[in-house]
């Protein structure tokens, strides 16, 4: 039954302190008044070591009284009077082979009344949180009283935030960088409050990454999966690890937007290089002039080109300028070598010639054809 209690006043969110304390008593928690402390044992990937925390919490005799649960997250729970046997705790798991940076420990500060039972589990939450800003040498066990030295005042920047979510799509990967190390400053990850760096993941995710999939649209699986790791601090054992799936989930993004971002340009250009040799295939046309006329590298042109019309400049041009010499066989009476000349072939030897190539027969041949058509 106390068991039971504990898990049900811990889990709401909306209950009061009287309740709390009523529901308490009639456990018969009572016992552990005027002096207690709640601790939570974390280590998400190694079940073993809320197992053999447990035997160790179970195993010889301590002092003061103690109760014990897992939470709905495999997390370790413990209710003690005496807040020693809990450090020893963390001091032994620590001592376990490969064991080192695999768990944390948060600890609330002493609590009197029942009526405080969910505010001190509140408190040992709240310490565990800064498991991600430990190093792997440092003590595993996080101790909520410790946290009144971390700044309080730290707000998120929202320029930095702004100008990362503005700079996706550009070829400044190296300033988003120093953006994205302005936001982990030293400083800040040694003194900064937790709430800090929530916020930050916050604005992040909704200002940077969410908007960049509202703009884009879907992206690589690869993508996708490390959105949706970078939506918690709290997926990551570290704060480094956290801000090197962010610096990667950035660049990553960043390609993707710059490549939908070139097949857009490269649609609107192409548009214009097309609607360019349809108006100008009379003349003296080159690959040449036309990628000059919409601004494009020769070589990025060339390649563009054949990409968007399945085939090369030439061929092109060829077809369009013998599709408009068929229109004029059919429909005027214009000599052949004058039909040529309009359609910006140099002479009737090479029209003919090409006229051939592309039908499979002569231009007076499709003339007299057209005419008994």
């Amino acid at each position: 039954m106390q068991v039971n209690t504990l898990g049900y006043v811990w889990a709401r969110q909306d209950i009061d302190p009287d309740e709390v304390e009523a529901r308490c008593r009639d456990a018969g928690l009572s016992v552990f008044e005027p002096s207690y402390y709640v601790g939570i044992l974390a280590s998400p990937d190694f079940e073993r070591n809320v197992l053999k925390g447990k035997e160790f919490l179970e195993s010889g005799d301590s002092e003061g009284r103690k109760l014990a649960m897992e939470d709905k997250d495999g997390r370790l729970v413990v209710l003690t009077t005496n807040p020693e046997r809990f450090r020893d705790m963390t001091a032994y798991l620590g001592t376990l082979p490969g064991a080192a940076g695999t768990f944390a420990a948060g600890i609330s500060e002493r609590g009197e009344s029942l009526r405080e039972l969910k505010t001190k589990y509140e408190e040992a939450r709240h310490a565990l949180k800064y498991r991600i800003l430990l190093g792997r040498s440092e003590s595993a066990l996080i101790r909520y009283g410790q946290l009144r030295l971390r700044d309080a005042s730290y707000r998120m920047p929202e320029d930095t935030v702004r100008k990362l979510a503005n700079m996706l799509g550009t070829d400044r990967d190296k300033e988003m960088k120093m953006l994205l190390m302005e936001l982990f400053d030293p400083k800040a990850l040694a003194e900064a409050d937790i709430a800090y760096f929530e916020s930050v993941s916050q604005a992040l995710n909704e200002r940077v990454f969410d908007q960049a999939f509202r703009t884009y649209g879907e992206a690589s699986v690869d993508i996708i999966k490390m959105h949706r790791m970078a939506g918690s601090l709290y997926n990551f054992a570290s704060i480094q690890d956290y801000i090197h799936n962010v610096e990667s989930l950035l660049l990553r993004l960043s390609e993707y937007a710059r490549d939908l971002k070139s097949a857009h340009v490269d649609q609107k250009e192409m548009a214009r290089a097309l609607a360019y040799i349809h108006a100008n295939f009379d003349k003296d046309l080159s690959m040449a002039v036309v990628s000059n006329h919409v601004s494009l590298n020769y070589s990025y042109f060339s390649e563009r080109f054949k990409e968007h019309t399945g085939e090369s400049f030439v061929n092109y041009l060829k077809k369009i300028r013998i599709q408009k010499a068929k229109e004029l066989l059919a429909e005027t009476d214009e000599r052949i070598y004058e039909i040529s000349r309009r359609v910006g072939f140099e002479n009737p030897k090479q029209f003919n010639r090409v006229f051939r190539e592309i039908e499979g027969i002569t231009a007076m041949e499709y003339r007299q054809k057209q005419a008994l058509a």
